[in-house]
């Protein structure tokens, strides 16, 4: 079944020991409309930060309870590259930066 993006943002983000934030948006390629990250609203409303989650870390979406379910700790979550105030962004750097997250 299709689905548009902007249905899924506001899905609850599980992270592999808890449940931390929600989606805020996608970042997607312009040539070939990849899917590049999962930008997650992370934190409160007085310390509220999107950071970028690479489709790499995705487990499972759970179309009933509206929740995508990351291969992720909420630490990792948390410590993901931010979403920067450009609009492009250095695909090579944030791939590394996505894979030291991965070895904590």
């Amino acid at each position: 079944m299709l689905r548009s993006l902007k249905d899924l943002e506001g899905y609850a983000v599980a992270a592999t020991d808890g449940e931390l934030g929600s989606v805020a948006d996608f970042l997607v390629e312009d040539a070939g409309w990849t899917c590049r990250y999962l930008v997650v609203r992370t934190g409160t409303f007085f310390d509220e930060r999107d950071v970028l989650i690479s489709p790499m870390f995705f487990r499972k979406v759970e179309w009933g309870s509206r929740a995508f379910h990351l291969a992720l700790t909420c630490k990792q979550i948390r410590e993901s590259p931010g979403e920067g105030t450009t609009n492009t962004i250095e695909v090579t750097s944030l791939e590394e930066a996505m894979a030291k997250v991965a070895e904590k």
